[in-house]
């Protein structure tokens, strides 16, 4: 009896062996073609978070806060009958001042008329801060980037919106204030990015893929291209890049592109802004993560 379980216990343990030697064979086999298989920079990351990043109003929060805002605006200047302003989509920030039946004006600050630069720079600060809601911006955010006066006297405040390490470019991330010497308010418009933080968590981890790191990768991949773009005319025309064009890639930007569906939404591109000589075109942003040209435009970039 004893030698009937000696040879059973052998023989477990010889198909134990076995069993570990067959499993070794195959996570050597698997970490060999792990090592000889390039990796393919181009592809999809499976653990990268969703790209773009997009923006929404859904349940119209956003807007009933923009429209609470203005209310309350109304209301503190004693405006009665106002018509409700326009709003961007998505962000719900007003798009421009709508005919009011009564002026509205910037905060007085100091006793002289008219105001100051210094004075004048407090009171667009206060009104600014008073009506963040409806400018859709966290004020510590903005940065005054020109003030400059017309020749009839009408003066304008034009911020831009520094939330991110990137500037915002198509038209977005900026606040713009006209008004007149006697500080009544002509016009409004916001195109600043609410819900910075809750975009800051979702965009947290995407980085430019692997061949448009550089300057030098951006240009070898633009060389020979096709772009489609649109001349001041307003026709739809089409340019090759050639060897004699000079190509710079300036900087990272966010690049945000309104999606009209159903819910619209804002879709936030990482994108290369670059500059081309010798072409009808004068400025590309180019996704930094798909390689797709957004835009191409004839105009010169801003300069903020």
């Amino acid at each position: 009896m004893a030698g009937i379980y000696i040879q059973k216990a052998a023989r477990r343990k010889l198909k134990r062996c076995r069993t570990a030697l067959v499993t070794a064979l195959l996570s050597l086999a698997c970490a060999c073609a792990a090592a000889t298989t390039p990796p393919n920079p181009g592809a999809p990351n499976p653990n990268a978070p969703p790209y773009p990043v997009l923006l929404t109003d859904e349940q119209g929060d956003r807007r009933g806060a923009a429209l609470g805002a203005w209310a309350r605006l109304m209301h503190a200047n004693a405006i009665e009958g106002a018509p409700e302003p326009e709003l961007h989509p998505v962000t719900a920030t007003i798009a421009r001042l709508p005919q009011l039946p009564a002026p509205l004006y910037l905060p007085k600050v100091g006793e002289g008329v008219p105001m100051t630069e210094e004075e004048t720079r407090e009171a667009l600060r206060r009104f600014i801060n008073d009506n963040r809601e409806l400018l859709g911006i966290d004020p510590p955010q903005l940065s005054l980037v020109q003030r400059t006066d017309a020749a009839d006297g009408t003066k304008r405040a034009l911020y831009q919106q520094r939330a991110f390490r990137y500037n915002f470019r198509n038209g977005f991330g900026a606040v713009e204030i006209t008004f007149t010497p006697d500080r009544r308010i002509l016009n409004i418009t916001s195109t600043a990015i609410p819900d910075i933080e809750r975009l800051r968590v979702a965009g947290a981890g995407i980085a430019p893929r692997a061949e448009l790191q550089s300057a030098e990768q951006v240009v070898k991949s633009l060389a020979g291209r096709t772009i489609s773009y649109t001349d001041a005319a307003g026709r739809s025309l089409s340019y090759t890049i050639t060897p004699e064009n000079r190509i710079t890639p300036r900087q990272f930007v966010i690049y945000p592109v309104l999606r009209e569906d159903a819910p619209p939404a804002l879709e936030f591109h990482l994108a290369w802004e670059i500059m081309i000589e010798g072409a009808p075109l004068r400025t590309i942003y180019l996704d930094a993560i798909t390689n797709e040209i957004l835009s191409a435009t004839t105009a010169e970039t801003p300069a903020y």
